[in-house]
């Protein structure tokens, strides 16, 4: 699992479930503001579709996107955390 970006609120995280699952998780903090812009651009003109390769979880249902995304599944699941 790759973790982009910095969350502009803490945010919580089921650690149990990918310590069960043995998934490995990595942070990412070298890609650049020109990076990002580049592929926004692509993904705006239509050049990039990236819909068919997300897929999307509540973060209640962590297990299963690591499940999903170790059995290729789903090509980049997506956890969403909601605001309380």
């Amino acid at each position: 699992m790759l973790l982009l970006g910095l969350p502009n609120k803490e945010v919580s995280f089921p650690f149990a479930d990918a310590i069960r699952s043995e998934i490995s998780i990595i942070t990412s903090y070298t890609s650049g503001w020109d990076d990002y812009e580049k592929s926004l651009a692509l993904i705006d003109a239509g050049v990039l579709n990236i819909k068919p390769l997300l897929s999307y979880y509540p973060v209640e249902k962590a297990g299963q996107a690591f499940k999903d995304a170790v059995s290729k599944v789903a090509v980049k699941p997506v956890l969403q955390f909601v605001a309380a």
